[in-house]
């Protein structure tokens, strides 16, 4: 047993976390924004468009955020890590410049009994007010650290799709180079770039990062229903249910609720991302 439960509930000390105009220019382009010509993301791409200041996509804040990688977590190698599940919050929008304190602290480690699950909930605050910018969570499952006698936690919340053919249907490209664009943001996981690794994880080629794929979501959620306005996103949370092939279109499938929408994405035949749910900021 490599992963050490002491830490739940025990929160880290504040880490600080800095980004430049380029560090956000770079991962809007690795999660493909200025690829589309439905979209108007000179925005996010570029810092000096006449008329046109510099934004940042609000999915941004992943490369902010905790993960579950983190040593004080326990010894076990990167490859036992699979990232199940992410969700943001965003109560205002990011300058394309700036800085901001972690707090982090692990909600969660279940026992799945070959496997185990984490939770990490991660705090962003402005560094000066201490007011929050934004929340995140992530979960991991790594594997092989389970049977260690350990809760398996409570049953997820119910989530079912209306029983309605989707309100929209949102084509999303990806592009073969994409995942060794989306690397430089951070994940040099060489499950993502080199093909020995991804053989010998049980893949035929390298596949596609869950938080690229979650990122091309959410400028899909962005542009369908926030209007292009990082200002008015405010909740997206997903479980990523099966990997990408760099190059393979994804299709987010969105339904209208009264507290926002419910979505899905699928890769061919296969759902990628399940249990999506997105809402506006309020005002």
């Amino acid at each position: 047993m490599s992963l050490d439960v002491g830490v739940v509930g025990q929160p880290w000390p504040p880490e600080p976390r800095t980004w430049s105009s380029s560090d956000a220019l770079l991962y809007a382009l690795g999660v493909g924004a200025g690829s589309d010509e439905r979209f108007d993301e000179l925005a996010f791409v570029t810092e000096n468009s006449a008329g046109r200041p510099q934004q940042v996509l609000p999915s941004f804040v992943v490369t902010l955020a905790s993960l579950g990688l983190d040593p004080r977590l326990g010894g076990f190698e990167l490859s036992q890590v699979l990232h199940a599940g992410m969700e943001i919050e965003l109560r205002a929008a990011l300058p394309p410049e700036g800085s901001v304190e972690a707090d982090t602290v692990a909600e969660a480690i279940l026992d799945k009994g070959r496997d185990a699950i984490v939770v990490l909930r991660t705090t962003l605050r402005d560094p000066h007010t201490g007011a929050p910018v934004a929340v995140t969570r992530s979960t991991s499952l790594v594997l092989g650290e389970g049977g260690f006698g350990g809760g398996r936690g409570p049953a997820p919340a119910e989530w079912r799709l209306p029983a309605r053919d989707p309100d929209a249907s949102l084509r999303m490209e990806t592009r073969v180079e994409q995942a060794l664009l989306y690397r430089l943001s951070g994940d040099r996981n060489p499950l993502h770039s080199d093909p020995v690794a991804a053989a010998r994880a049980g893949f035929p080629r390298p596949v596609l990062h869950g938080l690229c794929t979650f990122g091309v979501a959410a400028r899909a959620l962005l542009h369908a229903y926030a209007g292009g306005d990082p200002g008015r996103f405010g909740r997206m949370g997903v479980r990523f249910t099966a990997p990408v092939y760099p190059g393979q279109d994804l299709l987010v499938n969105v339904w209208k609720t009264g507290g926002g929408v419910q979505f899905q994405a699928r890769a061919g035949d296969r759902v990628v991302l399940d249990r999506g749910v997105f809402a506006l900021r309020a005002s």
